[in-house]
């Protein structure tokens, strides 16, 4: 992937999203809800966002940046878009909801990589009927938070939220590379990213997970 094809999908278009002030983590029907507010942290130094919408903009520099949230428990992951149309449809919504099929397959050695696939995460034509089987489960989530979670095919990687040492979960992840084979030493433009973090697992009645997140969208400006 080059980074220039990412720009070019994401700069025309990201002015369509309107302004608007940041909500709070919380949904009807949670009575405790752990912080899970995303910080981009770069040269050890958090970088304020400009909001656009429910978008935050980061101008970062061509090095290694860590994503970060206050506590383990948010279950981060994280996914990359390279069609800014499939970014916004996802990013409009604060809950999705995705089968924990679509989290992608990593390693230790790849923790540091940024971007690793991405496809349309529309349920349409041959994966309309993928959660036929869960209505009931999602009638019962959409009164519990009062929204009806967005149902999507979300691809997204918890390999970079794993430690080094006992394989454990970890509040952040420091990123090096933007692709296998690519350092972020170099890199301009625009790239848009969701962060997942977790709100509720649910059983469908295959006995496979669902996963109710709630999205963090954001553009990394790399100058």
């Amino acid at each position: 992937m080059k980074l220039q094809r990412v720009a070019t999908f994401v700069i025309p278009m990201f002015l369509l999203i309107g302004c608007a002030s940041q909500q709070s983590s919380k949904f009807q029907g949670i009575t405790s809800v752990v912080d899970c507010a995303v910080s981009v942290k770069q040269n050890g130094m958090e970088v304020q966002s400009k909001r656009n919408g429910r978008i935050d903009v980061y101008e970062l520099k061509d090095a290694p940046f860590r994503l970060e949230v206050p506590s383990v428990q948010c279950t981060l992951s994280v996914g990359v878009f390279r069609s800014f149309s499939d970014f916004q449809y996802v990013a409009e919504s604060r809950l999705v909801l995705s089968n924990s099929g679509f989290s992608m397959a990593g390693s230790y050695d790849d923790r540091d990589v940024l971007f690793r696939r991405s496809e349309d995460p529309k349920v349409s034509g041959e994966w309309a009927t993928i959660y036929d089987s869960v209505k009931m489960e999602y009638e019962g989530l959409c009164k519990e938070f009062g929204t009806c979670p967005l149902m999507i095919r979300a691809f997204r990687s918890y390999w970079n939220f794993v430690g080094d040492h006992d394989g454990g979960a970890t509040s952040y992840a420091e990123f090096k590379r933007l692709t296998m084979d690519k350092q972020l030493n170099g890199v301009r433009g625009d790239v848009s990213v969701v962060v997942y973090t977790k709100v509720k697992d649910v059983k469908d009645s295959y006995g496979s997970d669902l996963n109710v997140m709630e999205t963090h969208p954001m553009v990394l400006r790399f100058r």
